[in-house]
């Protein structure tokens, strides 16, 4: 929620609130995030903890009451924080708790290289390699002719609200299909190799590519990363990130002597070094 509808729902001014958040006054321990959103935050008692409460599928917020949610919390602990956040037409709570019991870590002694790349979203070095879903391939069409009809309608109008409101769960769910396989995909790794490499790609300059920057940003590589670091630390992971310089194509494989240069034919490494 925002701090301006928080006002506006009390019966205040915005200047008043912005007053009373600054000066630390507000009835409920909030801050207001770089997106818009307010975080509540419990009491620091652990006796009393009245700001948030939960009751199977229900939550209690403050100022809201009691709300019913999609699906009931999957970890019991002490509720640290709650943020309150809207996509598209829908609402969204996360919840920050300490947990009760420490996560189980991966029993798994097996290491695995993840390679990434547009055709392949993620190519491992045992052979396996999952497809990229490039939803925003899939939705551009119909994403080029909400906005152009949009583009047609009057700034204010109800039309126009109900355009927008297409507009945006057409986005939702574009990142909703590549936040699952990116999940889905993370998941996997933690949870069946102990050791992870991947490379420290220049997603910045990758993206500066005018041919296949949206391509690039389509698959969410600096996600993935993101994903799989904090879930290494969670599960017990040992992850390695590999210099972007790393003369990887110009080593060979059984003894790591170094070539001047990559090779650059369909053959095999190993076959190349055995016929020089």
């Amino acid at each position: 929620m925002k701090l301006s509808s928080w006002a506006k729902s009390q019966g205040i001014s915005y200047k008043t609130a912005w007053r009373w958040f600054d000066e630390g006054k507000l009835p409920v321990p909030a801050e207001q995030t770089a997106t818009g959103t307010i975080l509540v935050k419990t009491s620091e008692s652990k006796e009393k903890n009245d700001h948030i409460k939960l009751d199977g599928i229900r939550i209690k917020l403050p100022k809201l009451g009691w709300v019913k949610m999609r699906e009931a919390l999957r970890f019991s602990g002490k509720v640290i924080s709650a943020t309150i956040s809207r996509v598209a037409n829908k609402w969204f709570v996360s919840l920050n708790i300490q947990l009760e019991h420490s996560p189980k870590t991966c029993e798994s002694q097996a290491s695995v290289g993840v390679d990434l790349g547009i055709k392949a979203l993620a190519t491992l070095s045992n052979g396996e390699a999952f497809e990229a879903p490039k939803p925003l391939k899939k939705f551009l069409k119909k994403l080029k002719r909400l906005q152009r009809s949009l583009s047609r309608r009057e700034k204010v109008s109800n039309n126009g609200q109900k355009l927008r409101q297409k507009i945006a769960l057409v986005h939702a769910k574009i990142t909703n299909i590549r936040q699952d396989s990116l999940h889905k995909i993370t998941h996997y790794l933690t949870e069946n190799f102990g050791g992870i490499v991947i490379e420290n790609l220049n997603v910045s300059g990758m993206l500066k590519n005018s041919q296949l920057s949206r391509a690039i940003a389509d698959l969410g590589f600096y996600e993935f990363r993101r994903q799989l670091e904090y879930k290494s630390q969670y599960k017990g992971n040992y992850l390695l990130i590999a210099d972007r310089w790393f003369p990887s194509s110009k080593l060979c494989s059984n003894c790591g002597n170094k070539k001047e240069q990559a090779f650059r034919t369909g053959l095999p490494l190993r076959s190349l070094w055995s016929i020089t």
